[in-house]
């Protein structure tokens, strides 16, 4: 096995903890959402944006409070760099409440890939939609070294 040029162990360490901070986050504690989705963007600025899921099929826009979590990005992204090589930009988080579930996806180079805006506001929350318990369709290639893939809280 080569070892990636990274720290996968840091890595994975701050990427348990942003799911316990998102699965923690007093602000939606109590509210019925079955999974979430937060998408962290740090190409010029540091922002976050996200929704949260219900079992009825319904979402609402959400974030987690404070700066905890995009503070725990921002380590996240230090940890994976690669000397010679471009750094994430954005960043999409899948929380799954039920068996605290966490996948993640990174964006290096468009970051209109999972920009929202008024005019696809709902297509977007459908496309973030998790799909954490799918059982990965095993005729599609898999993408390899994909870490952070399924990884459990």
């Amino acid at each position: 096995m080569i070892d990636p040029a990274f720290e996968i162990e840091d890595a994975s360490e701050i990427l348990i903890a942003i799911g316990e901070l998102i699965l923690g986050d007093s602000e939606y504690h109590d509210t019925p959402w079955n999974a979430f989705t937060l998408v962290v963007d740090l190409d010029r600025g540091r922002s976050m944006y996200g929704y949260a899921y219900a079992d009825d099929g319904l979402w609402q826009a959400a974030r987690p409070g404070g700066i905890d979590v995009l503070n725990r990005a921002v380590d996240l992204r230090a940890a994976m760099s690669e000397p010679g090589k471009r750094d994430w930009k954005l960043c999409v988080i899948q929380v799954s409440r039920s068996d605290e579930e966490i996948t993640i996806d990174f964006e290096y180079k468009s970051t209109k890939r999972w920009k929202v805006t008024p005019a696809n506001v709902y297509d977007m929350a459908e496309k973030l939609r998790p799909q954490l318990s799918a059982t990965p369709d095993s005729t599609q290639p898999q993408p390899s070294g994909r870490w952070w893939r399924r990884r459990r809280l």
